[in-house]
């Protein structure tokens, strides 16, 4: 604009129509104008601004910042279901309301505390004061996972600074059933003991469900009896388990007592103690089967026969039998198992030595801690030094302490045609069998030796029409804690399997320091309180896994016929 116009300006502005301006207003006047058209600007950007961060926020995933979180770094917010084989639930986690404060944002410290001591009367007038009065810390935890009732109480007091935030707790659905198993989680949603503990990193952050290997019906028939065998022998525990031979898959491990995962805090240390995996255990005299196996893998044969009329001195030591036979009585391997004989067993190790015993053992992973997926596993307690008269006494299950998971897998190998077997509590796990731990011919005698101690011997009371169920009985005297002998308390045991023409299933059932009854003129051995319960409970989960009874005599008879060693 040149000087003559802006001279003139007023004038021409004035002939318009328009107020006549100075020239000096005329130019206070455009800078009004500007300065009103850059207010409007910037309105104009200012809103658009924040229309553009507001369609930002609304397809991101934005979120408040949240102190819990930032506080609790090691917080899991979600942990899988655990479910059984046919996907019933084991485990699972709920949604449950734990109260925090902020404490900057506390306005009156003695009132928030006695206001939430109010409420939550367990939390001391102190306790709770420590973690408000610093306004320096941004989050503290009050009190975690509540009651729904505990939050709206809280709600409604009204507290600026309090907050709420949602977690998972994790709940049991089948309640004691598999407790130790299980395991359980801390406050913070991490696993701590058995399979939540194990597969920690693959429950964590995943909605993906953890199958496992057990079933519930097995789970809950076997741990029923166990129970009763428990009850009825006035005994202090006991632990049993029920595997799969070929697969290595358990579908049911108990030890009792046993204790509700969900409430943790008002579990006993023998609650917790698992005694099928963890416990150790001289098991007595179902060693023999594993005996009768090193034997047969080194040549004795079953025409060869051991002297059993009397007992068998080592040092200052005198090996006896239960029922002593009569001087000159012989026995072969059959009767040797048949009859629990003590002094045959050892006879067999005295011939074959030391190593050849050692080496068995160890090829059946019995000096080893047993593979499975939880943390709760023992380890096979041995003499220092493996001499002579320690292998004799470990022929018939004295003197070497195993867990009753490993001595159940050690004899699913022999009868699985002498094939390795794993276990497993996860359902569908790939196993290959490599490792050949006796010969085939060597599993077919074993099976037939097996089937005759329930037919003929100690095992008696296991017997079931139509099932074949083949067995050893074990009867161990217990260890005190110094490493002596308690006397008069004992191990009964007793291990099973059926059908023993082409065994599917193993069953293993111990009964801690039961006592003897009326009913059983005293006695609480195996045969009297093992045998029993593992006949229940094949009866029960037999038609479950679809095995049923041969009722054809003629059958029957084959098959028996079959199971007799020429």
């Amino acid at each position: 604009m040149n000087k003559a116009y802006r001279d003139f300006a007023p004038s021409i502005i004035k002939s318009q129509g328009g107020t006549s301006l100075s020239a000096t207003d005329y130019h206070h006047y455009k800078e009004a104008k500007l300065r009103v058209y850059i207010i409007v600007l910037c309105f104009i950007l200012c809103y658009l601004i924040g229309m553009l961060r507001v369609i930002s926020l609304s397809l991101s995933d934005y979120k408040p910042r949240d102190y819990a979180s930032t506080y609790n770094k090691n917080l899991i917010e979600h942990r899988a279901n655990i479910t059984d084989r046919n996907g019933n639930l084991l485990a699972t986690s709920l949604k449950i309301p734990s109260v925090y404060a902020d404490p900057a944002k506390i306005i009156d410290l003695d009132e928030a505390v006695y206001k939430l001591h109010s409420v939550l009367k367990d939390i001391p007038l102190s306790a709770l004061r420590e973690k408000l009065k610093n306004p320096k810390r941004r989050f503290v935890w009050i009190k975690r996972k509540i009651t729904p009732e505990v939050q709206y109480k809280i709600n409604k007091l009204g507290i600026p600074g309090v907050f709420f935030k949602e977690e998972e707790k994790r709940f049991y659905p089948q309640g004691h059933y598999m407790s130790q198993f299980l395991g359980f989680t801390d406050v913070d949603n991490i696993g701590i003991s058995g399979v939540e503990k194990s597969l920690n990193e693959q429950i964590k952050d995943s909605y993906e469900d953890l199958e496992l290997s057990i079933d519930t019906r097995v789970q809950n028939i076997l741990t029923k009896e166990l129970k009763y065998a428990i009850d009825r022998f006035s005994a202090i525990g006991g632990a049993g388990i029920v595997m799969n031979i070929q697969s290595g898959e358990i579908l049911g491990i108990s030890s009792l007592p046993d204790f509700n995962p969900t409430n943790i805090k008002k579990a006993s240390k023998d609650q917790k103690f698992n005694r099928a995996t963890l416990g150790i255990y001289e098991l007595g005299s179902i060693f023999k089967i594993i005996n009768n196996a090193l034997a047969l893998e080194n040549g004795i044969t079953m025409e060869d026969t051991f002297d059993v009329g009397q007992p068998l001195k080592i040092g200052r030591f005198r090996i006896k039998d239960y029922h002593q036979e009569k001087k000159g009585t012989k026995f072969n391997l059959s009767e040797i198992l048949r009859e629990s004989s003590n002094i045959g067993s050892a006879r067999i190790i005295d011939q074959l030595g030391v190593e050849k015993q050692r080496d068995f053992f160890r090829k059946l992973g019995l000096l080893d801690k047993v593979d499975i997926e939880i943390p709760e596993v023992g380890s096979t307690i041995t003499p220092y030094k493996w001499r002579l008269a320690n292998a004799m006494t470990m022929s018939y299950g004295h003197g070497i302490a195993v867990s009753p998971l490993s001595a159940t897998t050690a004899i699913a190998s022999i009868l699985n045609d002498g094939l390795e077997v794993k276990p497993t509590l996860l359902k569908g796990k790939k196993v290959e069998y490599k490792n050949r731990v006796v010969s085939k011919k060597t599993s077919n005698l074993i099976k037939k030796m097996m089937r005759i101690v329930v037919r003929e011997g100690t095992g008696s009371q296991a017997e079931s029409k139509g099932y074949f169920i083949g067995g050893k009985t074990g009867t161990a005297d217990k260890l005190d804690e110094n490493g002596g002998y308690k006397g008069k308390e004992v191990i009964s045991s007793f291990i099973g399997a059926f059908p023993m023409n082409k065994p599917q299933y193993i069953i293993y059932i111990m009964v801690d320091e039961p006592q003897g009854r009326k009913d059983t003129w005293g006695f609480a051995t195996g045969g009297w309180v093992a045998a029993p319960a593992v006949k229940k409970v094949i009866e029960q989960i037999a038609p479950i896994l679809g095995i049923f009874p041969e009722n054809n005599e003629f059958d029957i008879a084959n098959i028996e016929k079959n199971l007799i060693i020429e």
